[in-house]
């Protein structure tokens, strides 16, 4: 608990010139893995929409922001919560195997550093894999993984992070893409983009892409999932179409409802995120 709050203080300071409203919330738990757990997620959404309200935050211009175990925190938030930041920084840490799928920075964009000496629990050679990773991605998807990886020479540890900052800020949202790969890493997140699955799992993977009012989806280990759609992804005056794993499994109008569109306000306290017509789909 000392050194919770000891470095809870530290970093009340770290970032305060950012621009807008610093928030630096303690980690609530006085453990190893303080950002790692299902009610520290909780925690952040929770947050965010209470700035939404009562601060009048700008929904499209919210950054995460890290370091060290808030770096790792900054990780494993960033991933699996992509459709809330409009871009992510996380210094001094480095991605957790099986929390932080590379393919969910496909639209948000992610800056990290570390010192080239920092060799502690293999941080800087677990950076350097991941860089791999996201270029290799770039490769196939050139306008997508706005990635930013930076070694600080000799350095180890403690490393000067601020740039971060005026990178953070020339980013915004991006809400309605068109093609998504979502991977759950654990139960607990049951929103990505435009996808909901009520019981998201380990070992589930969901590939989703829209071709003018056909929604292709290819699936593993996904039973259920329900797509929330609106007239910027898809002709709502026109039947929509969705195959999954090869197979049509729905054709038709799909209706815009008020109740949904209360529904998905209600879900995740965010107006972008609000949805007018829904489909809820069983997958052979």
């Amino acid at each position: 608990k000392a050194e919770n709050d000891r470095q809870w203080r530290l970093q009340q300071r770290r970032y305060s010139d950012a621009p807008g409203i610093y928030v630096c919330p303690r980690a609530p738990r006085d453990t190893w893995d303080q950002w790692h757990a299902e009610n520290v997620h909780t925690l952040i959404e929770e947050l965010i929409r209470q700035l939404l309200v009562h601060e009048n935050v700008d929904p499209d211009r919210i950054y995460l922001m890290g370091y060290s175990a808030g770096g790792y925190g900054t990780f494993s938030l960033g991933a699996n919560l992509p459709d809330r930041f409009a871009a992510v920084s996380a210094s001094a840490a480095a991605p957790t195997p099986g929390d932080t799928p590379a393919e969910h920075w496909r639209y948000l964009p992610l800056r990290f550093e570390v010192g080239e000496e920092d060799h502690a629990y293999g941080r800087i050679q677990h950076c350097r894999d991941y860089d791999d990773t996201l270029q290799a991605l770039r490769g196939r998807h050139p306008s997508a993984f706005r990635h930013v990886f930076i070694e600080h020479s000799n350095q180890g540890h403690q490393i000067a992070d601020h740039a971060c900052l005026p990178w953070l800020a020339k980013h915004e949202r991006h809400l309605r893409p068109s093609q998504l790969t979502w991977t759950p890493s654990g139960s607990y997140h049951h929103h990505y983009y435009w996808l909901r699955n009520d019981e998201p799992a380990a070992g589930q993977r969901i590939q989703a892409r829209i071709q003018g009012n056909q929604i292709i989806l290819d699936t593993v280990n996904v039973r259920r999932l329900r797509l929330r759609l609106d007239d910027q992804l898809v002709n709502l005056d026109q039947p929509v179409e969705v195959f999954a794993n090869g197979m049509k499994i729905y054709t038709g109008m799909v209706p815009r409802k008020l109740q949904c569109l209360i529904q998905t306000l209600e879900e995740r306290g965010d107006p972008g995120l609000m949805f007018c017509s829904e489909i809820d789909l069983y997958i052979p």
